[in-house]
């Protein structure tokens, strides 16, 4: 019998298939009337029985054992030479030169292989109750792999139908096909390619195909207004049972009926599991505990974070498999039409695995998108009612786990996992948490110990001497606000204490989403304690969430440019940015500080001394102005060098012992001066929420022991 379909690289060409067939014939030939036979195939090896078909399948995805040359198992006599090969394979290099088959081949393989072994050790846990399940997984495959297998035109050998829709919806997002150009296009191939092609006519047509792959989304409905997710229970609902509002769209003469507002939704838990059906992702999901370099009081990893520490005591089966997934959550609003007039936004909800390397934990494929929140508007406190179908997941991923595929180890295990903390820019951080960062109690981490007083064009956050020790000399100055300073920092809460508040607050009985227009929110009253807090987050649904130590981060990008361009722009007075304005000059004469850059009355105008920097330090910074724009050109520029020279000095002595834990309160102390120098030197207004909010998460990251513990709802810089 012919054996050299062995040999052929492509698993799903007529030849190959054509040697499975004879090969399943000649097997139950001599099988003793039997419905099952030994597989051979590459992953089976002749251990295990399986059906005719399930052996087909092997074969084609995983292809023969290359020693399995004389069938023995399978009704060829030991001593017949009559089907003898030659053992030695032909190179994989010389038998195709198109790879794209072996990525199809991986890839479904990887699929087939985690789905039959997890689809098994569900079904005996539920006693065989997952049939109708499996059967209709068992269908998605094998509709896949008739793609695969099925030419793209007759006589194609070097694409299959899926192989090239994969390739072309690939293109599309690499190079921003709108999905009119992309439906143009295959339109002229199905006209220039032979007859008989296998093209699909739309964008939609090509999506459904891939679906099976695992790369799809669910649509779920919302209430225009934000009030609810037509999902569950009220899936059938046509109008919201809170607002009254329709769900659909007004249309005229159209039986087809269009929703209002549509969430995309990528279920998470399915997207984590394929990670592990790589070799190679699987294994690196271990690296922080089989590969990281672990070093005494050394920073290099979140794993050596007192959060990730903290959480591993409080649940050790954490720690007992390191599979398990610790997720970072972020969100923030962007335009999608990258027209920077319009004021349209989303809002993706991404999530970050921290078990993988530093190196591949921030990259692309594995930054994952559970939720893409619809616009126009951002949806502010209200995104707890969009965040609703990833909380429930990631309920489920805690408590209860989902039986994955380890493709590393090749065996099953419950994948269960927690979210370490959020990132966010300030306002996003304000929606999530549901503190509003605007107003006197504005700062996110002293809530009502904001220190705060109100300037003549906007309110000031000039408290960062709290920070200093109790007997700093410039505590005792009056030079920063006309005031000294004896207040201590303020407390911080735990997550325990947050959640407990949140239960007590009156204002926030009874609370409702949605921005109907009926709905008309009362304001609390300006002496209510606590106002700030709008909401209790759907974030505290997680069993875990009242226990992290660190909640909640800031997006350092977005401070640091705000911070940059408010003190470049001061330094170089450009005039519609800088922060040195009539107004902050008055400022500075109301609290009777810095004398000499108080406004100066000359004949009916009024004129601002010139403000440059001369080489003391502290509160006393501010000399004698020159009257000659070229010397004060000089002076600037020389004060900027000396600057520059003195913070990369204190710079690169801290950034030797940054990834130090036990050096972190040294790193704490000269920020929290930098933070006091920049305060008795700027105007007033610079010291607004992104300083005070950059200030206090400097301070608060490190605990008084050293140990880089931090509170559970308070704000760390990241």
């Amino acid at each position: 019998m012919d054996k050299s379909w062995m040999k052929l690289s492509d698993r799903f060409s007529k030849d190959y298939i054509a040697g499975v067939d004879a090969f399943l014939a000649l097997s139950f030939q001599h099988n003793g009337g039997s419905s099952q036979m030994l597989c051979p195939c590459l992953y089976c090896a002749n251990v295990s029985h399986q059906s005719a078909s399930i052996v087909r399948t092997h074969l084609i995805l995983y292809g023969m054992q290359s020693s399995y040359t004389k069938w023995i198992f399978h009704g060829e006599q030991a001593n017949d030479d009559e089907y003898q090969v030659d053992e030695q394979l032909e190179d994989e290099d010389e038998a195709d030169d198109f790879d794209g088959f072996d990525v199809i081949q991986d890839l479904l393989g990887d699929i087939h292989r985690a789905n039959v072994v997890v689809q098994e050790q569900e079904n005996q846990q539920s006693g065989g109750g997952n049939i109708a399940e499996s059967n209709d997984g068992a269908s998605r495959f094998h509709s896949l792999l008739r793609s695969a297998q099925r030419e793209l035109y007759p006589g194609c050998k070097s694409h299959s139908v899926l192989s090239f829709v994969l390739k072309l919806v690939h293109l599309k997002d690499l190079n921003r096909w709108s999905n009119k150009s992309f439906e143009m296009l295959l339109k002229l191939l199905k006209e220039a390619f032979p007859t008989g092609e296998s093209i699909p006519t739309t964008y939609y047509e090509a999506k459904k195909m891939l679906r099976d792959l695992g790369l799809g989304y669910e649509s779920i409905h919302a209430c225009f207004n934000d009030c609810v997710l037509f999902w569950k229970d009220l899936e059938d609902e046509d109008y919201c049972p809170v607002c009254k509002e329709s769900r659909w769209k007004k249309q005229k003469g159209k039986t087809r009926r269009i929703p209002r507002k549509v969430l995309r939704y990528f279920p998470l838990i399915p997207r984590l599991q394929r990670l592990f059906m790589n070799k190679e992702i699987a294994s690196d999901l271990r690296y922080h505990s089989e590969k990281r370099v672990v070093e005494e009081n050394v920073l290099r990893h979140p794993a050596d974070g007192e959060a990730w520490k903290h959480l591993d005591r409080l649940y050790p089966w954490l720690a007992q498999d390191p599979r398990h997934l610790r997720l970072g959550l972020a969100t923030d609003g962007f335009n999608p039409f990258g027209i920077m007039s319009s004021s349209y936004s989303v809002w993706p909800v991404v999530v970050v695995v921290y078990n993988l390397p530093p190196w591949r934990s921030m990259k692309e494929p594995f930054i994952l998108m559970p939720l893409l929140i619809p616009g126009k508007k951002g949806p502010g406190r209200d995104i707890d009612v969009y965040l609703r179908p990833l909380v429930e997941e990631l309920k489920t991923l805690f408590s209860v786990g989902a039986i994955t595929y380890d493709a590393a180890a090749e065996e099953t295990f419950n994948l269960r996992g927690v979210v370490l903390w959020t990132i966010h820019d300030l306002p996003a951080l304000g929606s999530v948490f549901g503190y509003v960062p605007m107003g006197y109690k504005a700062c996110p981490v002293c809530l009502e110990g904001t220190y705060s007083q109100p300037l003549r064009s906007k309110i000031g956050f000039l408290g960062h001497r709290r920070y200093l020790p109790i007997h700093h000399r410039w505590r005792r100055s009056k030079a920063f606000n006309g005031k000294k300073e004896e207040t201590l920092p303020p407390k911080q809460l735990s997550g325990n204490d947050v959640f407990n508040l949140l239960q007590k607050l009156d204002h926030l009985q009874g609370f409702k989403y949605g921005k109907h227009r009926d709905k008309k929110r009362k304001a609390p009253e300006k002496n209510t304690p606590w106002k700030n807090f709008t909401k209790r987050t759907i974030l505290f649904e997680l069993p875990y969430w009242k226990e992290l130590l660190l909640s909640h981060n800031l997006d350092v990008m977005h401070i640091e440019k705000n911070i940059c361009e408010s003190l470049l722009a001061t330094l170089l007075n450009i005039s519609s940015k800088t922060k040195d304005t009539l107004k902050a000059r008055m400022d500075l004469q109301d609290m009777n500080i810095r004398k000499n850059l108080h406004l100066q009355q000359r004949g009916s105008s009024v004129v601002k001394p010139h403000a440059y920097r001369g080489r003391g330090h502290g509160p006393k910074l501010n000399r004698r102005a020159s009257s000659s724009s070229t010397s004060s050109q000089q002076v600037l520029e020389a004060e900027l060098a000396a600057t520059k020279l003195v913070v990369a000095t204190q710079q690169a002595t801290i950034e030797t012992q940054q990834a130090k834990i036990d050096h972190q309160d040294k790193r704490i102390d000269w920020l929290t001066s930098v933070m006091c120098k920049m305060a008795g030197i700027s105007p007033p207004p610079v010291d607004d929420i992104d300083i005070a909010g950059q200030g206090c998460s400097n301070t608060w990251t490190t605990s008084s022991d050293g140990q880089g513990s931090l509170v559970s709802d308070g704000i760390s810089r990241r």
